[in-house]
């Protein structure tokens, strides 16, 4: 029997995923609807996205999770208008 320390972490590989992904990851989420809306900070998101942090920070999850999100509300937004008396309604 192998006795082993842990399950092992995925955290690296997420990291190295997001890295090949950054041509498309950077302005989708740093000019997105969560950083303008000032949920994500975005010169925090910025260092970030850099692959010597992302393979290093172990941030990977939350920046998945910040895409999922990004991703979501763009849909919903060319599905469903906005309010008239929205700030961002549309003309």
């Amino acid at each position: 029997m192998v006795d082993r320390r842990g399950k092992g972490d995925l955290g690296s590989f997420y990291g190295r995923l997001i890295a090949d992904s950054l041509e498309y990851l950077r302005p989708h989420l740093l000019d997105g609807v969560l950083c303008d809306a000032g949920l994500i900070d975005r010169d925090g998101l910025d260092l970030l996205l850099r692959p010597e942090q992302l393979i290093t920070r172990g941030a990977a999850t939350g920046i998945l999770q910040a895409t999922v999100v990004e991703t979501w509300i763009r849909y919903w937004q060319g599905r469903v208008p906005d309010s008239s008396v929205s700030p961002r309604a549309r003309a």
